[in-house]
């Protein structure tokens, strides 16, 4: 029994200290995991921050590149809309030198209608010169006519005045003769002389 006894003993003690050995080996095996786990969580976070950041750092730089590409089209607007106000202010300046030259060309036609009016002008003043001078001429014509006349009715007068007193004296001084005609000084015949007055003044009249 004893020996039974001290057999079982030996056995529980071996069980016990094979057992602590287990259980010290399983500490330590499982201590040894828990560090290695450890270092994996570890290493785990720092390629999960190390992803979150290059993440962040990806989306940065993509808010970079939509802002630059944001404003590369707004330089490119920018440019469309200095070369389109380009070609409005070179449309502006041809359209502006097409009012010059038309202007110029106005101002050019204008002085040559100043010019022909001018000229017009002159050859009317000249052409009234002369009407006028052909109007003085006609009236001093008129007049030269008018004393004419006058001179010639004037002589007339005088011519019928000296042929009636002729012929009044040819009859009180000349009772022999006969006949309505004589000569008179001139050889002229007062008869005639007379009828030739009277036809003259029935013309004139």
């Amino acid at each position: 029994m004893m020996i039974m006894r001290k057999n079982l003993t030996r056995t529980l003690e071996n069980q016990h200290k094979i057992h602590t050995t287990i259980v010290t080996a399983n500490k330590r095996e499982m201590r040894e995991p828990n560090a290695l786990v450890m270092s994996l969580q570890a290493e785990l976070e720092n390629q999960r921050a190390l992803a979150q950041s290059q993440k962040v750092e990806l989306e940065s730089r993509r808010a970079l590149t939509l802002s630059q590409k944001a404003e590369l089209e707004s330089q490119r607007a920018l440019t469309q809309s200095q070369k389109a106000e380009l070609e409005s202010q070179r449309a502006l300046t041809q359209n502006q030198k097409a009012e010059l030259e038309s202007q110029r060309a106005l101002t050019e036609s204008q002085q040559a209608e100043l010019e022909s009016q001018r000229l017009l002008t002159q050859c009317q003043q000249a052409e009234l010169e002369s009407t006028r001078k052909v109007v003085q001429s006609q009236h001093q014509l008129l007049q030269d006519q008018h004393q004419l006349l006058q001179d010639q009715q004037e002589r007339l007068k005088r011519f019928e005045e000296l042929v009636v007193s002729l012929h009044k004296s040819k009859d009180k001084g000349n009772a022999s003769q006969s006949g309505s005609s004589f000569d008179t000084p001139g050889g002229v015949d007062v008869a005639e002389v007379l009828a030739r007055m009277s036809t003259y003044k029935r013309r004139k009249v």
